[in-house]
C-alpha cells in the first residue's frame, strides 16, 4: 500500500467532503447598499446584516484528460477534486504510481518549480528559465544523473576553440547538476543569482545553488519532470471554497486565455458566480504573478443613489467610479492606473484601466464625497 503523508491524508479528506456535498443552486448577482445612520455609514447586504459571501459550489466531476506538447505526452491527473484546489496536480504524469515518490512540474510563465511528493506539493523554488530566442522544452522528461560541483562544458566547446569551466565562482552551472533525459539540458545551479525570476537561460532551469543542491539530496534518479506553459491559474482554496487566478507574464507570446475561455474554464473548478468581465480584462493585462481572488460582478447602491457597477472580491467590494462622479455631477480626474480623483479629492487604493475605475465602496474619500452631497442637497 503506498504511503501516505497526514497533509496528504487531510487533502483527501476535504475533497472527498466537498464533493459529497449536494449541489447547491447558483446563486444570484448580489446588490450591496451603504445607508446613512445619523452619524455612521455602514454596509449592509439586502435584506441580512453582512456582505454576501460566496456560496459554496458544487466540484465539477469531469473526467481527467491528455495533452501532448512537443511529442512528449502529459497525463492529467484523473482526480479533478485535487486540481480544483491545486491546478498544476493535472500534470503529475505518475500520480497513480506506486513506485514513484517525488515529481517535479515546472510552469515556465510562472518561474516557479513544484516539488511534489505522493501527489502533494512540498516545495516551491524559484527559477530562471529559456530567454525568448533560447526557450525551454514543453513536455515531460526524467533525472538522470546528479552532479556535485560539475564542470562546465559549452556547447561544441573543442570546434569554438573554448575550454571547459572547471567548479568555482565563474561556473555558470554552479554548485549542483541534475541532468535531463533530454541531451544537453539540466537543473542547475548558477553563478548569476540575479537572474533567478527571470528568462534569461538558454533554456535550461537555473536555482539558486542552495536550493538545487536541496532539491538534489530529495529526489532519485528517474523522477519524473514535467514542463508546462500556463500563464493562467485558476483554483479553489479548500478551506475558504474561496475562488483565486493569478495571470503570469506571456514570456514566449505563447497566447493568453481569453476572457471567454477563462470563464468557461472556472466552471471547471465549480465556479458558477458571475465574474466581473471588464475588471477580469484588466487583471490579464496586468499580468501580476501574483494571487487574486476572482472579481464577482454586483451591483452597489450607495445612499438613495441609483444601482451601480461594482464587484467583490472576497468580502471587499468595489464601485465604479465613473458612474458615481456622474451621478454626483462631480469631475472624475483618471491621472495614472493609481492615482485617481473626484473633485480633486485623491481616491484611496482606487484603480483605473482605459475607461474603467473602481475604489472600495468603504473608502472614507468616497463615503465623504456622498455625505458632502448629501449635506450639500440639505437631505
Amino acid at each position: 500500500m503506498r504511503f501516505r503523508t497526514p497533509a496528504m491524508l487531510l487533502t483527501m479528506a476535504l475533497c472527498a467532503a466537498l464533493a459529497a456535498r449536494p449541489a447547491d443552486a447558483a446563486f444570484p448577482t448580489p446588490s450591496i447598499t451603504l445607508q446613512p445612520e445619523s452619524d455612521v455609514w455602514s454596509a449592509n447586504k439586502e435584506p441580512g446584516g453582512s456582505i454576501a459571501v460566496e456560496g459554496a459550489d458544487p466540484l465539477p466531476t469531469t473526467p481527467g484528460s491528455t495533452s501532448v506538447a512537443d511529442d512528449q505526452t502529459v497525463i492529467r491527473s484523473q482526480t479533478p477534486a485535487l486540481w480544483v484546489f491545486d491546478p498544476m496536480a493535472r500534470y503529475l504524469s505518475a500520480l497513480d504510481s506506486p513506485d514513484v515518490k517525488y515529481e517535479i512540474v515546472i510552469n515556465l510563465p510562472a518561474l516557479r518549480l513544484l516539488l511534489y511528493e505522493h501527489g502533494q506539493v512540498v516545495r516551491e523554488y524559484p527559477i530562471a528559465v529559456g530567454n525568448i530566442l533560447s526557450q525551454s522544452l514543453l513536455g515531460t522528461t526524467r533525472i538522470i544523473n546528479k552532479v556535485s560541483n560539475p564542470t562546465y562544458y559549452p556547447p561544441n566547446w573543442a570546434t569554438r576553440g573554448l575550454k571547459p569551466i572547471p567548479p568555482g565562482p565563474d561556473n555558470p552551472v554552479g554548485t549542483f547538476w541534475l541532468g535531463l533525459e533530454w541531451k544537453g539540458y539540466g537543473i542547475h545551479g548558477t553563478n548569476n543569482p540575479a537572474s533567478i525570476g527571470t528568462a534569461q537561460s538558454a533554456g535550461c532551469i537555473r536555482m539558486y545553488n542552495a536550493d538545487v543542491e536541496a532539491l538534489g539530496r530529495i529526489v532519485p534518479i528517474n523522477t519524473p519532470v514535467t514542463f508546462v506553459y500556463e500563464p493562467v491559474i485558476l483554483w479553489r482554496d479548500p478551506i475558504t471554497r474561496q475562488s483565486y487566478i493569478a495571470v503570469y507574464p506571456d514570456i514566449y507570446d505563447m497566447g493568453t486565455p481569453s476572457v471567454t475561455e477563462i470563464a468557461a474554464r472556472l466552471h471547471d473548478i465549480g465556479v458558477d458566480a458571475p465574474v466581473h468581465a471588464d475588471v477580469l480584462e484588466y487583471l490579464l493585462h496586468k499580468a501580476s504573478g501574483k494571487p487574486e481572488l476572482l472579481p464577482i460582478k454586483t451591483e452597489v447602491q450607495i445612499g438613495g443613489l441609483p444601482p451601480m457597477d461594482g464587484y467583490r472580491q472576497g468580502d471587499l467590494m468595489f464601485v465604479s467610479l465613473p458612474q458615481l462622479s456622474q451621478l454626483l455631477d462631480l469631475p472624475l480626474e483618471l491621472r495614472s492606473s493609481s492615482d485617481v480623483a473626484i473633485a480633486g479629492q485623491g481616491i484611496p487604493s482606487a484603480w483605473a484601466w482605459k475607461q474603467m475605475a473602481f475604489a472600495p465602496v468603504d473608502t472614507a474619500t468616497v463615503l465623504r464625497l456622498i455625505r458632502e452631497r448629501y449635506d450639500h442637497a440639505g437631505r
